[in-house]
């Protein structure tokens, strides 16, 4: 059809209808954790993005799948079929193509275990031939997005110039920028209103702020009492993904979007807390023994800090 209208709205719909059926058959693989991964799904922000002409619509969609199956096969200690292999494979390329800032979730892969596999020469294989295609996929295209970018935008290179050239400042305005904005990023995050924590609106802010903690709560609980827990290199190797796209959702915006009013700029211009949704779902590789109802106090300690984080940021960045 030639109808602008037509077009928009059957994208919208269509997209939502992909976005729904992917996001159901997560959670169903899902063995455990499945009240953190519906709450994930449900959250405004995310129902938001899913109706929109967005490409988060996919790649959102796409990632909760990815993280389930791996979660899935690392809880249940299940033999991986070839039709799941050959998903996890076309799930990683297609990551790597959505968004390139999400390309460290690829490495997820690595957590499949060995016995999986009809021999050690194959696990390496499949592993390798996984990462390497994901990496030369999503680098090429963002080669090409980069020179078509750079016509529309001039000064992408110099921002890129001074982070080389500066790197421990670009650090400093990362930690600016996180401590400036983390109160407004999870207000985003929990509602999708960018306006959320103005005094104007400050109910709407209070609301925000128990859906993020209902979604912090909601990762703590677990269905299955089974005896399990995710070796700790596992979990660091998560901790690095996380803080790896961390930096790269904020250098991107920094390159694309910031240099279009400062190039150098003092902080990062353009954060949304949308971007962080995937971010949120490698919690289930993380708080695997934890449950809500036999939290030590220590965790619970740590657990009340991670809620009041961004007000505590929000106070602290307001004195700097």
């Amino acid at each position: 059809s030639d109808n602008l209208l037509l077009i928009g709205y059957m994208g919208r719909i269509l997209g939502y209808a992909f976005w729904a059926t992917v996001c159901c058959i997560a959670i169903k693989l899902t063995p455990n954790k499945k009240t953190f991964f519906v709450i994930l799904c449900l959250l405004p922000i995310n129902v938001i993005s899913a109706v929109c002409l967005s490409g988060d619509t996919v790649t959102n969609a796409i990632i909760m799948l990815f993280i389930a199956l791996i979660y899935r096969k690392m809880y249940l200690d299940e033999n991986i079929k070839t039709f799941e292999k050959v998903l996890l494979f076309v799930l990683s390329v297609m990551i790597a193509l959505c968004k390139i800032v999400y390309l460290p979730f690829i490495f997820l892969i690595l957590f499949i275990d060995k016995k999986n596999f009809a021999s050690k020469k194959k696990y390496y294989l499949y592993i390798i031939l996984s990462i390497v295609v994901s990496m030369i996929v999503g680098l090429s295209w963002l080669a090409i997005g980069s020179t078509i970018g750079t016509n529309a935008n001039s000064g992408t290179k110099e921002q890129l110039e001074f982070i080389l050239t500066e790197p421990f400042s670009y650090l400093i305005i990362n930690i600016r920028t996180y401590l400036s904005v983390s109160l407004n990023t999870v207000l985003q995050f929990a509602t999708g209103n960018e306006l959320l924590c103005h005094s104007q609106v400050m109910p709407y802010g209070i609301i925000s702020y128990v859906v993020g903690i209902i979604c912090l709560l909601s990762s703590l609980v677990r269905e299955d009492d089974k005896d399990y827990e995710i070796s700790k290199w596992k979990k660091h190797f998560t901790a690095c993904i996380i803080v790896g796209t961390i930096l790269l959702i904020g250098t991107a915006i920094y390159i694309q979007w910031t240099s279009l009013f400062d190039v150098g700029g003092h902080v990062i211009a353009g954060l949304q807390g949308r971007y962080y949704i995937p971010v949120a779902a490698l919690v289930v590789f993380i708080l695997d023994k934890i449950k809500l109802m036999d939290m030590d106090k220590k965790t619970l300690f740590v657990v009340m800090l991670l809620m009041h984080f961004s007000v505590m940021s929000d106070i602290i960045s307001f004195y700097l």
